[in-house]
């Protein structure tokens, strides 16, 4: 999904990344992902047929990844 990405969100990326960490970079890219890239996702069907063969596994894949990084943020605001 890269190919998705504006450069406004990569150097916003990149800029947390320099000023806060890699976990405040990876939380923008979390939030890219769970808004935007989500809801443009049915565009890789028209990609390739590789693409539109692991749809299914890409958004599973997807999903997994939000909800684990969400579980992370949970669990270091109750400690």
């Amino acid at each position: 999904m890269y190919d998705s990405m504006s450069m406004p969100l990569i150097e916003k990326t990149n800029q947390v990344y320099e000023t806060e960490g890699a976990e405040a970079a990876e939380c923008v890219l979390i939030d890219y992902y769970k808004g935007e890239a989500k809801d443009r996702i049915h565009q890789i069907h028209h990609k390739s047929k590789e693409l539109l063969l692991r749809y299914e596994q890409i958004k599973n894949a997807l999903l997994l990844y939000i909800f684990i990084q969400m579980m992370r943020r949970m669990s270091k605001l109750q400690s």
